[in-house]
């Protein structure tokens, strides 16, 4: 039948197909999109092993179809020729995946895990202002359980949303002999709590002679609510 015949490849597609760039070769210059590529190549795409600059920004490491794939380093050269490392991990099809470093442009440094190109599940951060995070992360902010040391020794461990302490959690007053404030927050402010007095109150020459409160937890809606109103309310008075 003559559907069941092999097609013929036109000549014009087997020279074609032999001006494609496979295997390796020493320098590729583009005019168009002022690239450079060293390493291999498989019909015409960056395809293995490779070395590609591109405006200033160069990479090293795997390529499957034209794409970062696999493991390599991106980095930033200035005019002096000095590289800045800016990532270094797995790629998968050009976006960041899996395990990685990555180097914020304010020079915070990440370790962590990546997911289509942003911080996602577990990995810490040093910040620049001393602070250091080290927990859960989903789309690129700290989202879920986590613990952060401040600079001035203060520690927060508990919930995250949207790079804001959320829900249940305890801070540590390291300054203040030890204090902890355990409760419910929102929005980074803490709605609702119970203040602990650390060992110095215990093993004081002249103890409190008042006692201290003991605060529950109540409706954190309202409270929150509360404490917002009264802010507002503070700051139109200071600007009348």
């Amino acid at each position: 039948m003559p559907f069941l015949k092999p097609q013929k490849i036109p000549r014009s597609k087997i020279l074609e197909d032999m001006t494609k760039k496979s295997g390796f070769r020493q320098t590729v210059f583009s005019p168009i999109s002022k690239t450079e590529y060293i390493g291999e190549w498989n019909k015409d795409l960056h395809s293995g092993k490779g070395i590609e600059k591109r405006n200033n920004y160069i990479y090293e490491g795997d390529w499957e179809n034209g794409m970062k794939h696999g493991y390599g380093v991106l980095s930033h050269e200035n005019e002096n020729g000095v590289r800045a490392l800016i990532f270094e991990g797995e790629w998968r099809y050009d976006k960041k995946e899996g395990q990685g470093t990555l180097i914020l442009p304010d020079n915070e440094v990440y370790m962590g895990n990546f997911k289509g190109g942003m911080r996602h599940g577990f990995g810490q951060i040093w910040f620049t202002n001393g602070d250091f995070y080290i927990g859960d992360w989903a789309h690129d902010k700290r989202n879920g359980k986590g613990l952060h040391l401040y600079g001035n020794g203060d520690i927060f461990e508990g919930n995250w949303l949207n790079d804001k302490k959320h829900d249940e959690g305890k801070h540590y007053f390291m300054r203040k002999g030890g204090m902890t404030l355990q409760g419910m927050w929102k929005n980074d402010m803490a709605v609702v709590g119970k203040m602990e007095i650390g060992s110095q109150r215990q093993t004081a020459i002249y103890p409190m002679e008042l006692p201290i409160t003991r605060n529950e937890y109540g409706d954190s809606e309202k409270i929150y609510e509360a404490v917002v109103k009264c802010k507002k309310k503070r700051l139109n008075q200071n600007y009348m």
